[in-house]
Order: C-alpha cells, then structure tokens, then sequence
C-alpha cells in the first residue's frame, strides 16, 4: 500500500519523542516541550524566519518573520496596525475577546502568502444571537465574528485552518473557495449551518467536527481525499446516502456507520465499497442512532443481506456491531474460509438480538471479544467453540454481560486445548445459568462476576482452576457465599460486594499478595479453619490475618473494624454504610498504626457521631473525606493529622460545615 504523508509524518514525531524532543503527558496524543528544549528552540528558529512573542509592542522584522505566534493576556483593547506581510504562518495563544475583528485581521490580513491559521480557543464570539440572521443591530461578538471569518476566506493559499472551540457558528459561502485547504478544525463550534458548496474543498484531507456537523454536509462523497471520517450518519434523502462512501477509500483509522435501517437493500449497503478502503483500522456498524428496543424490528434477512454486504477489508482489526434486531451475524464476521475473519484482532457485539452465537472460538487472531446486551440469546451451544483443535487459540479478553434469558451454557470441548492465553474474564449472567468450567484456565489472572441471586454451586472448582488469579471481584444477593482461599496466593485485589453470608475456608491469612480489600454490603463473614483431625471451625472474620502489605481497603457495612494484623503499608482506606456510632479505645488504637494511610473516607456512616480521636497521629494523611455522615458534629478536639492537604465535608451537618469554616467567619475546628 502506498505510504501516506501522515505515516511519513508520524515518524518523524516518534524520533522527535524518543529524542526527548517532546515528553509525552499522561493525556492519551497530549504531548509538552521542555522548557529548556522550548527556549532552545526559540532562541535557535528565531535566525530562521520565525518569531514568537508575549504582546504586540514588540518589534517584528517584516522582511524575515515567515512564521508567527502571538500570545495576548487580554488587557489591550487598542487597534492593532497591519503588520508583516509575508506570513506564512500565524499561531495566536491566549485571550483575544477584547479585541476587535478589524484588529485580529490586521495581523494577518496583508499575509497574501499565509498557509497555517490557528485562532482556535480565542473566543472570536462568545454569544448572543446567531449571526446571519436579518437583525436591525449586530452586536460586538457578531461583527467580530464576521469580520474574522471573512477576512480568512480572503486567503486562498490556506492549507490548515483552526478554528476550533472559537465560538463561531456560522461559514460563509466564500470559505469553499479555498481550494488548496488540506486541514480544518472546527471541534467545538456550534455550527449551525455549513455552505452548500463545502464539499468543492477537494483538496481537504482532515475534517475535524463533531458527528453533527459532519451530517450537515450534502454530498461529502466528493471529499475523496478525506483521510479520516469519525462517523456518518446515514440518511434517507440525497447527498446523505450511504452510497456517499463509494468513492472514499483513503478513509484511515475508525469509522462508525449510524442509522443502518435507513439502508433499504443489500444493493445500496453494497454501494460504500468498504471492501475497498483499505487503511480502515476499526469499524462499528449501529442499526441505531440510539438504542430503543421500542423501534420496531427489521425483518431478519434484510438486516442479514444488509450486513453480509458490508463486508470490510482485511486491514480492519476492531469490529463493532449494535442495535441489530435480526438475530443472525454476517458470516464474513466468523467464517474462517474468510480472509477477513483471520485479521480480527477485537469483536464488539452490543444490544443485539442474538439467538445463537457463531463459532468465534476458530478464529486465531482474535485477542478480545466482548458480548453485551444479548437479550434475546437462551443458549451458548457447542457451536460457539467451533471445530479447531485449539479454541479461541490467541483470546486474552472475555465478556459476558447483560444476558436476561440465558438457561443453557455448553462446556468447552475437555479434549482440546481451550483459552490458552485467557487473561481477563468478566461474566454478568442470569441467575439459573450454571457456568462452564473449562472456560476458567490457569492463564487468568482477572476474574469478575456479578449475578444478583446465583448461588454459584461450582465457584470452588471454578476458582481451583485458576491458581495464578490476581484479581477477583464477584457482586452477588445470594444467601451464602463459600471461597476457598488456599489456592489463591497470588491474589492481590479482592472485593466481595452484597452477599449476605461470605465463608473464607481458611480465611485471608492464605492470602499473602494482597493488596486491596473490597468488602461490602454483607451482614455476616466468617472463616472455616480445617483442624488436624479433619473437622471444620467457623470463626467470626477476622481472628488471624496478616496483611502487612496490604495498600488499600475499602470496607462496606461489615463492622469488621479493626482488622487485626499490622498494616503498616496501607495507604488508603475507606469506610461506607457502616452502623457504627462511636470507636471505641481498641478501634482508635487500630487506627494508630495506620502509619503510611495518605487518604481516609468515611461515607454513608449516617449513626456516627464522631471520628477516631487518634487521627492526628496519622503523619502522612494528606486526604480526609466525610461525606453522608450527618451525625458528625465537629472534627476530634485532639486535632488533625499535621500535613493533612485536602479536607472534603459532603453532605454533612451544617454544625460541622460551619464549624470547618475558614476566614473571614472562622469556625471552632478550622
């Protein structure tokens, strides 16, 4: 495939990131510059025709400035002159909304030459009525807006054009003039109507907007050289058809097709080419805008024609299909004599009225395949392990959720090697369904279940075929709850929610890695010790437990406090619906050695009174929430921790909220 520009680009990016050229953010694309590196570059670019400066005193050379970033701090509301005519590019930072329109077009307005303009965040127009309209008076944000636009569409060498979150709503006819523009941003804008002719910019390669927007375009098939398209709506009318694909195949990335019921026949859904676009990475096909199980049903097979006939290249590796009410998948999907099927890597099916599930367990690169909403699905057949000799050989993710009907769940075949490299299973399923077991494999290490009365008869085999299990979260109304701990030593996050009796055989002791405790809604836990002679003991939780490296507990209406042991590595900790109404010495005591806690939270605690009085010797909690706990009247008259940073009062009495008030009316506590 031929290499685009962009990909020519991206690399050049990552050496520039590997060279610590730009450090990368913990925002997912968000990158920043050193300062040291940004003043190098200045310093460095400004011998080279580009300029960059605080405010609009300074002097610029007109003769070698080419490329320009202008940062305002908003205080200066004088005309700006024209200056420097040759641009190339003009980047402006900061608050521009006391300037005019003819001044914020004096800076670029002579620039005949101009290339990039990036006004985006400078608040063109912060409100009042739409322009475009035939009002007898335009207001100040109008005129500016016009003003500022028009004067963009006066530059026809434009390339790139940001406007995003600018506050325009409004681009003139004259804008599609600008035949050469590669680039436009208008992420943010209301835009409330877009010319006719915008689809005569041929040239654009990347139109940044939201799905509305995009959906004003008539004809945007004409946009041949659009590299990306995040969603198309498709309509009933002209200009919004799905036929508009046909021709778009330098589409990259994700696309998300909406409104597939609007598609009459498989002839038109044929008529998109998707087969043809190439550098598609991921696909999501919606029968719905919203999903409304009141709409009603397509007949089966349309839908079925429909799909079979929006058969992808093989270069996608994400698949999303919802809203579907036909009841069958398009076999390009599953069937492995499909080339496609053998490229897919991650497999979405959502509210989708399954009645059978296909045999994805053949397919060999899929990593990820997640199933929810299936409303309609009774039965998980043999079928759906299909006839390899190894089942779902790369799968590393498994869900199931949201399954009302479901009665019958085969097991995987025990003769062949099933979920080698299953990592990650999450199951939320009907009460009466009886899980498999050969599904559990010793490569899982994350395991989560939610059925609201299931009285899970073979969690225990189920949990002894998963011995390298990290974590386990299971949220249950069952009576009783039976978790046998011995072979879990590799666990590190355990949270147990609303069983109403939890038996731990041989209780948390067995668990030496953990870290985090999740325990809640429950009105009794006990622990079954195995005596020498082979007879049981049930203990009240918790009489023996070492938990010393324990790093975060969130414990729920239990009353379990204190947990006994040292935890000295604890370091947060949080205490939701529980019935007590003051800690006695003991529990205080507890609190004590809670040496490396950085974060507290009491919630829900609606009968107590006051908190521990040996807070302050937690030396290095930074972070105290009280929140629904309206009987706490004031903070514990001996203190608070002495490098506590945050302090949140949600929702409590206003006897407390007044006395934690700061200056100028000081409270007792503050």
């Amino acid at each position: 495939m031929e290499i685009k520009l962009e990909d020519i680009g991206g690399e050049r990016f990552d050496k520039l990131v590997e060279r610590s050229f730009f450090q990368a953010t913990v925002n997912d694309g968000k990158y920043v510059m050193h300062d040291l590196i940004r003043e190098l570059a200045i310093a460095v670019s400004r011998k080279e025709e580009f300029y960059y400066v605080n405010c609009l005193d300074n002097k610029i050379s007109d003769v070698i400035t080419r490329h320009m970033g202008i940062n305002s701090d908003g205080s200066n509301e004088e005309e700006i002159s024209p200056i420097c005519t040759n641009l190339r590019t003009m980047i402006l930072f900061g608050n521009w909304i006391k300037y005019t329109g003819e001044s914020i077009r004096n800076i670029f307005g002579k620039s005949n030459g101009l290339r990039l303009l990036d006004l985006s965040y400078i608040a063109i127009k912060e409100s009042g009525p739409r322009p475009g309209f035939l009002d007898s008076v335009l207001s100040h944000n109008e005129i500016k807006e016009i003003a500022t636009v028009d004067a963009i569409c006066r530059h026809s060498h434009l390339r790139y054009v940001d406007l995003s979150f600018s506050g325009i709503e409004f681009i003139p006819n004259e804008f599609c003039e600008l035949y050469h523009l590669q680039v436009l941003d208008v992420r943010g804008c209301n835009l409330i109507r877009l010319p006719e002719k915008m689809n005569e910019l041929i040239n654009l390669r990347h139109l940044y907007a939201s799905a509305e927007t995009l959906s004003l375009i008539y004809g945007i098939g004409k946009l041949t050289n659009l590299q990306e398209l995040k969603e198309f709506r498709i309509g009933e009318s002209d200009g919004h058809r799905i036929s508009e694909l046909r021709d778009m195949n330098e589409i990259s990335g994700h696309l998300l097709l909406t409104n597939l019921t609007n598609v009459p026949n498989k002839e038109e859904a044929a008529t998109c080419q998707l087969v043809k676009k190439r550098y598609l990475k991921s696909l999501e096909l919606a029968f719905l805008h919203k999903v409304d199980k009141s709409v009603p049903s397509w007949h089966g097979r349309l839908e079925l024609e429909v799909l079979e006939a929006l058969k992808p290249y093989h270069s996608v590796e994400r698949l999303t299909i919802r809203g579907g009410r036909g009841g069958f998948l398009p076999g390009w999907m599953w069937s492995t004599q499909s080339a496609f099927s053998n490229y897919l890597k991650y497999i979405v099916v959502n509210d989708f009225s399954l009645t059978t599930l296909p045999a994805f367990g053949e397919l060999p690169s899929l990593e990820v395949l997640r199933f929810m909403g299936l409303y309609n699905l009774e039965m998980v057949g043999d079928e759906f392990y299909g006839r390899s000799d190894v089942v779902f050989p790369s799968l590393k993710e498994l869900q199931f959720s949201g399954m009302a009907i479901l009665r019958t769940w085969s097991d995987a075949p025990a003769e062949k090697k099933s979920f080698p490299v299953l990592k990650k299973f999450d199951l939320d399923c009907n009460d009466s369904v009886e899980m498999p077991t050969n599904i559990f494999t010793s490569s899982v290490v994350e395991f989560t279940l939610v059925s609201l009365f299931g009285q899970f008869n073979n969690i225990e085999t189920i949990l002894q075929r998963m011995p390298h299990l990290t974590h386990l979260r299971i949220t249950t109304f069952c009576n009783d709850l039976k978790i046998n701990c011995t072979g879990l030593k590799f666990l590190e996050v355990l949270s147990l929610k609303n069983a109403r009796q939890i038996l731990l055989v041989r209780g948390l002791k067995s668990l030496v890695n953990l870290r985090k405790l999740d325990i809640e809604g429950f009105n009794e836990i006990l622990e079954e010790e195995v005596e020498n002679d082979g007879t049981c003991q049930k203990n009240q939780f918790l009489t023996s437990l070492n938990l010393n490296y324990l790093s975060s507990s969130h414990q729920g209406y239990c009353g379990i406090l204190p947990l006994p042991g040292r935890l000295g590595y604890l370091r947060s900790l949080s205490i939701r619906d529980s019935p007590v109404t003051k800690y006695t010495e003991e529990e205080g005591s507890w609190f004590s050695q809670l040496t490396s806690l950085e974060t507290l939270k009491f919630s829900g605690c609606m009968e107590l009174r006051g908190l521990p009085s040996t807070i302050p010797l937690l030396t290095k909690l930074k972070k105290l929430t009280i929140e629904f706990c309206r009987k706490i009247s004031s903070l514990p008259e001996s203190g608070m921790p002495p490098y506590l940073t945050e302090l949140y009062i949600t929702d409590c009495s206003d006897e407390l909220v007044r006395r934690c008030q700061p200056e100028p009316d000081q409270g007792e506590d503050w």
